[in-house]
């Protein structure tokens, strides 16, 4: 009878942990996942609240967006700009590599280039009118988008639209989850025994 019952104990044991362990790992895949959208995405967001006012303050000089509009090398320096003073601003500090003088320095590869894993910031934005109209289209759209208005003194003139990153696309972000999901596994593998 006793031993019947250990059995038992057991059992429902090892199935408590079998259910906590797979709901853990559930948790774990799904709140990495968010956490690296949140930040790529985020990134996008901040550059957004750098251009409005940036934009704003264009529109009271000219009283439009013509003028960017005509000149795609305008939108696209402007943009660039602002996203890249964001970046680096949001980017840790690296510090300077030292040369090795003793080595000559070698020839580097010939590399090809290659696309993106996903468009860039310019490539994804587009300014809208204040009806939501395409002032200039994003070269590369996106369905899935986080809107943001561009106000001059309190009214509407525009909206910035960029197209979210996917996350699930991205192939470093896969690996990403592989080596997380098998160290998760791992962890809690060892607390399970």
């Amino acid at each position: 009878m006793n031993v019947k019952l250990a059995h038992k104990l057991f059992l429902s044991y090892a199935l408590i942990i079998v259910v906590l362990v797979s709901a853990f790992l559930a948790f774990s895949y799904v709140s990495n996942q968010s956490l690296l959208s949140n930040a790529m995405n985020g990134i996008d967001e901040k550059v957004i609240e750098e251009l409005i006012p940036i934009l704003s303050q264009r529109f009271e000089r000219q009283g439009s967006f013509a003028e960017l509009i005509a000149d795609p090398a305008q939108w696209n320096a402007l943009v660039d700009a602002n996203f890249f003073r964001v970046f680096i601003a949001l980017s840790p500090k690296i510090p300077q590599a030292t040369p090795n003088i003793e080595q000559p320095p070698t020839a580097a590869p010939h590399l090809q280039p290659c696309e993106p894993p996903f468009p860039t910031f310019l490539q994804r934005l587009s300014l809208l009118g204040q009806d939501k109209n395409t002032l200039i289209a994003a070269p590369k759209p996106k369905s899935d988008t986080y809107q943001q208005p561009i106000k001059h003194h309190g009214r509407i003139i525009g909206w910035l639209s960029v197209g979210k990153i996917n996350v699930d696309t991205l192939p470093l972000a896969g690996y990403f989850f592989d080596q997380q999901l098998q160290l998760t596994i791992w962890a809690t593998s060892c607390a399970g025994l």
